[in-house]
């Protein structure tokens, strides 16, 4: 009777403690542990903040001449990829993307944040850039809220992932 008693005080204690930990992530590491892609390195560029749902987020990031660049974006999982993610070339106000984190259908191509699979492997979400000048992207992340009554936001991870390579010359030259 006493062992039944403690682990009904010591499970709800266990999950608190487990939700507490997990909305307190360290999101400065968030992005430590991914791997650029085969000719691409991590450009110091990329970021990954706390963020909370309800909220709108933004961050610049400047492209140079000379650079092809990849763009990804990585969340919580707290936040059920319910995001919404959209690029704009500062230049022009120009509209490069603007997609949900997860498409209602899952189709290739259609969401940001879930991996598809594309020859036998799985595939996460990028965005290729070749500026011909120098460009500031302005990345705009709008985390949606939560749709019950009266609860409380959720903070959970985001990442904006770039990596860059420099440009091979292409083509003849004279």
């Amino acid at each position: 009777m006493r062992k039944m008693f403690v682990m009904k005080i010591l499970i709800p204690v266990l999950l608190l403690s487990f939700q507490t930990i997990a909305s307190a992530q360290n999101c400065t590491d968030y992005l430590m542990f991914r791997n650029p892609t085969f000719m691409y390195k991590v450009d110091s560029q990329s970021k990954s903040a706390t963020c909370e749902t309800g909220k709108i987020y933004k961050l610049v990031l400047t492209l140079t001449q000379g650079k092809e660049y990849r763009l990804s974006f990585f969340a919580s999982a707290i936040f059920d990829n319910k995001i919404t993610f959209k690029i704009i070339d500062k230049s022009s106000n120009a509209v490069q993307v603007d997609l949900p984190g997860e498409s209602a259908n899952n189709e290739k191509g259609t969401a940001v944040l879930r991996p598809y699979l594309q020859n036998g492997k799985m595939e996460h979400p990028y965005f290729s850039f070749l500026p011909e000048n120098t460009t500031n992207l302005e990345i705009i992340i709008e985390v949606k809220a939560i749709e019950k009554t009266g609860a409380d936001p959720e903070r959970g991870c985001v990442g904006v992932f770039l990596q860059n390579k420099t440009v091979e010359n292409i083509g003849f030259s004279n």
